[in-house]
C-alpha cells in the first residue's frame, strides 16, 4: 500500500503534508479535472493564514456557467468572499462530481476552518478533526480522533465528515457482514472503525476506499452478494455513504495538493 501521510514537515509546521511527491502521486491516481463544460462539481477556494485554513464551497449543476457568473459578478455569490482573492483569482478552483456530491461535501466543509498544525494543538483529550488509516495484519482500522505520534504506516486522511453519520452507516455495513455470516467483520467503536478482511483483494480495496477514495469491483461484488439476502433500501443507504465518503476523500487529495502548490 503507498505511503500517503499528510503530516508536517517540521520546518514547516504543516499538517496536512507529508511529502509532497507523495501528494502528488495520490493526486494524479484519483483526481482527474477535465474542462467544465455543463458539469456538474464543486467550486471552492482556499484561504490560509499562519495557522488556518479556510474553505468556501459551492454546489454547482453547471461548473462553466456559475464560475464565469463568479469572475464577473463575485457580488452574486457573498459566502464565497470572492472580493478576498480578486487579486488572485486563479485561487477559484472546481471539481467535477455528482451534484449530490458535492452537496456533501459542501455540507462539510463550506466556511469551516482547519488548523494546518493540528497534531500539535489538538492536546490529548481533543478529538481532533481528521481521520486516520491504521493497516494491521488482518485488516486495518480508521481512526476518527487525533493520533500522536504516528508511524510511517498511519495515513491522514483529513476530516472525512460526520462522525455519528459515519457510525450510524458503517454499523449497518458491519451487521450485513454477521447476517450473512461472512469471515470478514466490521466493529464500530466510539473513535474507531475495525475492518478484519481475510481476503487480500477485498482488503486492499476497502483500505483503498479510505486512502484514495476509490471503489473497486471486489467491493462492488461483495454488495452484489449483499444485497441477495438484504433489504434494497438498506443495503442502498450504505452504499451511497460509502461513495459519498470516498468522494469527499478525493476531494481532502485536491484540498492537500492545492495548499502544498501555493508553499512550495
Amino acid at each position: 500500500m503507498d505511503e500517503i501521510s499528510f503530516l508536517v514537515e517540521e520546518t514547516l509546521q504543516l499538517s496536512f503534508l507529508k511529502e509532497v511527491d507523495q501528494i502528488e502521486e495520490c493526486r494524479e491516481k484519483v483526481v482527474q479535472i477535465p474542462e467544465a463544460k455543463t458539469q456538474e462539481g464543486l467550486i471552492y477556494h482556499i484561504q490560509q493564514s499562519a495557522s488556518v485554513v479556510i474553505i468556501r464551497s459551492f454546489c454547482s449543476q453547471d461548473i462553466a456557467k456559475d464560475y464565469e457568473n463568479m469572475m464577473n459578478h463575485p457580488e452574486m455569490y457573498p459566502s464565497l468572499r470572492l472580493a478576498q482573492i480578486d487579486q488572485n483569482i486563479e485561487k477559484l478552483k472546481f471539481i467535477p462530481m455528482s451534484y449530490a456530491h458535492a452537496e456533501f461535501i459542501n455540507n462539510s466543509v463550506h466556511n469551516q476552518r482547519y488548523p494546518l498544525d493540528e497534531e500539535q494543538i489538538c492536546n490529548i483529550s481533543d478529538q481532533g478533526y481528521s481521520w486516520w488509516l491504521v493497516p494491521r495484519e488482518d485488516g486495518f482500522e480508521v481512526v476518527t480522533r487525533i493520533i500522536h505520534g504516528t508511524s510511517d504506516e498511519v495515513v491522514k486522511l483529513g476530516p472525512l465528515g460526520d462522525r455519528s453519520t459515519a457510525q450510524n452507516f458503517l454499523k449497518k455495513f458491519g451487521a450485513f457482514f454477521q447476517e450473512q455470516n461472512l469471515s470478514l467483520s466490521l466493529i464500530v467503536e466510539p473513535h474507531r472503525f475495525r475492518f478484519t478482511v481475510p481476503d487480500e483483494g477485498l482488503k486492499e480495496e476497502l483500505i483503498q476506499l479510505f486512502e484514495y477514495g476509490e471503489i473497486g469491483p471486489d467491493i462492488e461484488s461483495l454488495f452484489g452478494l449483499l444485497a441477495k439476502a438484504n433489504k434494497e433500501t438498506e443495503l442502498e443507504s450504505v452504499w451511497f455513504y460509502l461513495n459519498e465518503l470516498a468522494a469527499m476523500r478525493r476531494f481532502w487529495i485536491q484540498v492537500c495538493y492545492d495548499i502544498s502548490s501555493e508553499r512550495f
